[in-house]
């Protein structure tokens, strides 16, 4: 039996309450979290946005009952600990969403503290990454192919076939002659 978009937020819900009584003092200062389902989501469980607070769980991942039940606790308190320690950029640091604070604060919810899940996606999805991606040759007539996507193609259409290159593969530009180089030569001393 398949789980349904009800039973997932109502279940995301319940978890966050209970993170909530785990970790009061973390929510303090937060936005408040949502969740939404979405079934077009087929490359991660989950995604949090920290300034809104918003959190999107893959129907596409755990409509399957034994993803639901194997990993659906520890992808959402993933998400949650997202919101609760952010990753904005400091000054001179570079950005970690999956660092230190984050792992702390996943531990903290009753999370892995990892990042990734080795979950198949249920029957009847199929991810859509490279899903209307186009091959078109390199103009410079080596014979490659470039994959590029809709707004690419489109762009490189549009400039005659000459917009994009595979790399290393653009013809360097002639020397520009403005009629100056006999006045160069006249002015050089």
């Amino acid at each position: 039996m398949k789980v349904t978009q009800h039973e997932m937020t109502r279940e995301a819900y319940r978890i966050l309450a209970e993170c909530q009584e785990m970790a009061p003092d973390a929510f303090e200062g937060r936005p408040r979290v949502t969740f939404k389902v979405s079934a077009r989501m087929t490359r991660a469980a989950g995604n949090a946005r920290p300034a809104t607070g918003e959190i999107k769980l893959s129907l596409a991942f755990f409509e399957d009952r034994s993803n639901f039940e194997k990993d659906f606790r520890n992808t959402v308190t993933h998400e949650i600990a997202h919101i609760l320690a952010p990753s904005f950029r400091e000054p001179g640091r570079r950005r970690d969403p999956h660092g230190p604070r984050w792992k702390a604060m996943h531990r903290r919810l009753g999370g892995t503290g990892e990042r990734c899940h080795e979950l198949e996606l249920a029957d009847g999805y199929t991810a859509r990454r490279n899903v209307n991606r186009t091959d078109v040759p390199c103009p410079c007539g080596c014979g490659q192919t470039m994959n590029l996507g809709p707004t690419q193609a489109k762009r490189h259409e549009a400039s005659g076939g000459t917009y994009y290159y595979l790399k290393g593969h653009r013809p360097r530009r002639p020397k520009r002659d403005d009629g100056l180089d006999g006045l160069r030569d006249l002015l050089s001393f």
